[in-house]
């Protein structure tokens, strides 16, 4: 597998396991039920495409320099999901969306639940792909 489908394999399961999460924490908080929480409108499913569509691009990105650092793998995960958060923040995200609610002002915990998810989420992405690596060298 190369570092292109390793890295979207990766994103998708780093995404798909964060936004679980992410449903479930807010469901208990909140007191929803975990049907009530996932995306049933257009918009917000469109949204939630756009980020497995974000994660694939940046997890490819990743999937391609993770080799090279040699650092602990959840380290660069955390970093890379860091960095991730920072990019994002500052305009990335909310330039490449079509939302109006993208470029809306966040509140202190909704960025700090933000920051905490994009590390999670690199942490994840980097567990992936360490995995989805070891098993290939051992074919």
């Amino acid at each position: 597998m190369n570092s292109i489908l390793r890295g979207i394999s990766a994103s998708t399961m780093a995404t798909s396991s964060t936004a679980l999460g992410l449903f479930q924490l807010f469901g208990k908080i909140s007191g929803k039920k975990h049907t009530e929480i996932i995306p049933t409108e257009p918009q917000e499913q469109k949204k939630l495409l756009e980020r497995y569509g974000y994660g694939a691009l940046f997890g490819v990105a990743y999937a391609t320099v993770a080799s090279r650092l040699p650092i602990n793998p959840l380290a660069k995960g955390a970093l890379f999901g860091l960095g991730l958060w920072a990019g994002g923040k500052y305009g990335l995200l909310p330039a490449a969306s079509t939302s109006p609610l993208s470029s809306a002002p966040l509140s202190k915990n909704r960025n700090t639940m933000l920051l905490l998810s994009s590390v999670a989420w690199g942490v994840a992405l980097a567990y992936a792909d360490e995995k989805l690596q070891r098993r290939e060298t051992r074919k």
